[in-house]
């Protein structure tokens, strides 16, 4: 054991004189990184800074003088002119105003001293002006003092005197100060310089040279470089307009210089930064090489109670396995128990989605049940009925698709809809329901550009009946309830036209808290008066897959005791013909006027149910048609067999029937040997699903028509079936 300890203690201690060597040497070279990187980083910030500052200096002096040029231009008498710029001068801050003639005279307007101005390397300045470019250049007085000019090209006149361009001036002092060029204390100073190397601004006052591509080139022989390649490459960016940095190192001392235009003008801003600027980098490096030392003590450690550690982690895996399972266990157990207690709560509170439309039918069958001598009102009550038995459907197909729509696999029946006729069989459904308790209930359809649109109008209804029926189950009576729909045209997309649905009500309201969760599945407010009234909790949360499903947007603002607003926003495409009326159209009279072109077909229909044999014969035969009955499949064969070439035009085929199903009476037909086997045969039938029709069509069916039948539908499908035959 004596001899393993010792293997373990040299083993540590040369391990840990490798990582602190290892670690040293990486400090260094971090050092040296973080120095180069922070000194380039400073200096464009400062650059950048500085040149963003020349900029807005340079724009604000050319804007005070186009200012000046306007009013000289603006104004003939000559002593105006003249006051007018002496007064412009002192509140800008100028000490010189001057015409820029056309020869290149520069012709003194205005002048704290009076002393000749001449442009120093004027031929820049005069080629900018020519081509009508504000330029900044730089002055000299008769005394030597420096001034710093903006140049205005506008063509003007004083008196006299014609100009190219209006040309003010100022102290040089001005931008230096301005620019803050000098050395604040960070070591980081600036100079302004021409592309010959000339200074216009220099803040180095230890420097001898009085170009500054002197000095870079010795500064270059003492770093050890190429001085003629260096100043050649100088030239070349400079003169190519280009960003760029330099590094010197003389052997005692190093600099960063980093060099940017300045626009309107030739000049370069140069910022240098000598090195011993970055001490205080260099001790925040000394203190990361301190936390390195600790981190390899820690390294150390670590290797010391590796063995300890590991056996620890082993075992505690071991745990967290058992306890990860045991878990597991519970939360399955957990699941088990909140999903049997959300079937128990959706058998038992069902009668939320479903008691809306029976109630309306009771309701409507009572009342034309005691009017029956009024014509009218019997037509409208069955009417209402029918539409109500529609939705009926609809829900009882929500039902049957709750678990399609968990799975995110809620399908759409997309077709041509008219949205008033929609929003009308709503409202009609939800009337009787707000004023059984006395509520005010609006309707408000505004602004309807394109009434028929391609939509899936039972999902629409079942969405509008969801909220009409919430408002006014919540909302106490005397209440209001408003419905308003309206459209516009989005922008992002024209082809498509944006429908608006707002559902309003003055009811209990709802909690913010609610609010966040009122979309989930089996989710109602715990408050009392709520718990009182029927619903199952799923109604919002089909409403929203089904917006959803439509790539719309529904959202809701709600206040405790003053009411709840919906708002459902769709992008539906326009179909033609339009439906500008907001009557519900009257489908069989609609039918029997167009008659479809069917008049006198023969149909055979194969059909077990006495009862719905009679229904298709008292709708189909009122539109010219003649029917004829098949009890079951093999009768349906025999009849067809038995009668004439092309004596029948259709069949309509039942699916689940005694003797023969439709599916072996469809494939036993289309196996004769006559060329009327090819007749169309249609499927009338409950079985409804996606497999259902897709097993129709591979039996040798045409198309497809579900029960309960709407008889426009059949009358369409007739139609386009035995003329596409024909």
């Amino acid at each position: 054991m004596r001899r393993f300890w010792i293997i373990s203690t040299v083993f540590v201690l040369v391990a840990a004189t490798a990582v602190f060597g290892i670690l040293r040497n990486y400090l260094e070279k971090i050092n040296q990184d973080s120095v180069s990187k922070i000194n380039q980083v400073h200096m464009k910030e400062s650059s950048s800074e500085i040149q963003h500052h020349f900029d807005t200096i340079i724009n604000l002096r050319i804007s005070q003088a186009q200012s000046l040029l306007s009013e000289a231009q603006n104004e003939d008498n000559y002593d105006t002119i003249m006051y007018n710029l002496s007064v412009g001068a002192d509140a800008f801050g100028f000490t010189f105003i001057g015409m820029y003639q056309e020869d290149g005279n520069l012709l003194t307007i205005y002048q704290d001293k009076d002393e000749t101005i001449n442009i120093i390397n004027e031929q820049p300045f005069r080629t900018s002006i020519k081509n009508d470019i504000d330029k900044v250049a730089l002055g000299e007085t008769q005394s030597g003092d420096l001034l710093f000019l903006q140049g205005v090209p506008a063509d003007f006149s004083i008196g006299e005197n014609n100009g190219i361009a209006l040309v003010t001036g100022g102290p040089m002092d001005f931008l230096n100060e301005e620019l803050s060029l000098q050395d604040n204390g960070d070591g980081c100073l600036s100079h302004i310089i021409r592309n010959d190397g000339s200074f216009i601004i220099k803040n180095d006052d230890n420097a001898t040279e009085n170009n500054y591509l002197d000095r870079v080139s010795k500064l270059a022989e003492a770093s050890g470089m190429d001085s003629d390649k260096t100043l050649s490459d100088i030239k070349q960016k400079m003169a190519d307009r280009e960003k760029f940095s330099l590094y010197f190192s003389d052997g005692t001392l190093n600099h960063h210089c980093f060099y940017s235009p300045l626009t309107n003008s030739e000049w370069y801003l140069v910022t240098l930064m000598p090195e011993g600027a970055t001490d205080s980098i260099i001790q925040s490096n000394s203190d990361l090489r301190l936390k390195a030392v600790m981190i390899s003590g820690s390294i150390i450690l670590c290797i010391l109670l590796g063995s300890f550690i590991l056996y620890y982690l082993s075992e505690k895996h071991q745990r967290s396995i058992v306890e990860k399972a045991k878990a597991d266990a519970e939360a399955a157990k957990a699941e088990a128990d909140h999903a049997n207690k959300a079937k128990s709560e959706f058998l038992s509170n069902m009668s939320h989605d479903i008691r809306t439309p029976i109630n309306a039918i009771l309701g409507l069958a009572t009342l034309a049940q005691s009017r029956t001598d009024n014509e009218n009102d019997m037509k409208n009550y069955l009417e209402k009925i029918i539409l109500s038995g529609k939705h009926l459907l609809g829900l009882i197909n929500d039902i049957l698709d709750m678990s399609k729509i968990e799975n995110g696999k809620l399908t759409l029946n997309i077709t041509p809809t008219s949205l008033r006729e929609t929003v009308n069989t709503a409202a009609e459904i939800i009337k009787p329901q707000a004023n059984a308790k006395n509520q005010l209930f609006d309707l408000f359809i505004h602004d309807i550009t394109e009434d028929m649109v391609f939509c899936d109008n039972v999902r629409l209804n079942q969405v509008l009946l969801n909220l009409l029926s919430n408002a006014v189950k919540f909302t106490k009576k005397n209440g209001t309830v408003r419905l308003t729909v309206w459209q516009e045209t989005p922008e992002e997309n024209s082809e498509y036209t944006r429908t608006h649905v707002i559902v309003q009500d003055n009811g209990i309201g709802m909690s913010e808290e609610f609010q966040k969760i009122i979309f989930d599945s089996f989710s109602r407010e715990n408050k009392e008066n709520i718990m009182r009234t029927e619903g199952t909790g799923l109604g919002m949360a089909i409403t929203k897959n089904i917006i959803d499903a439509f790539g719309g947007t529904i959202t809701v603002k709600s206040h405790i005791d003053q009411g709840s607003e919906f708002h459902i926003t769709l992008d539906l495409k326009p179909c033609v013909p339009k439906r500008e009326e907001h009557n519900l159209p009257d489908e069989n009279n609609t039918l029997k006027e167009e008659k479809h072109g069917l008049q006198g077909k023969h149909i055979l229909v194969a059909e077990d149910n006495e009862l719905n044999w009679e229904i298709a014969y008292e709708l189909l035969t009122d539109f010219g048609l003649k029917l004829y009955h098949a009890e079951n499949g093999k009768r349906c064969l025999e009849m067809f067999e038995e009668s004439e070439l092309n004596y029948y035009s259709a069949i309509l085929m039942d699916v689940r029937m005694p003797v023969m199903d439709g599916y072996e009476t469809t494939r036993a037909i289309r196996s004769l040997l006559r060329p009327d086997a090819d007749l169309p045969i249609i499927a009338m039938t409950a079985d409804v699903f996606s497999e259902d029709i897709k097993r129709c069509l591979d039996s040798g069916m045409n198309d497809h028509i579900a029960k309960p039948i709407d008889i426009q539908q059949v009358m369409a499908t007739l139609e386009n079936t035995i003329i596409k035959k024909q």
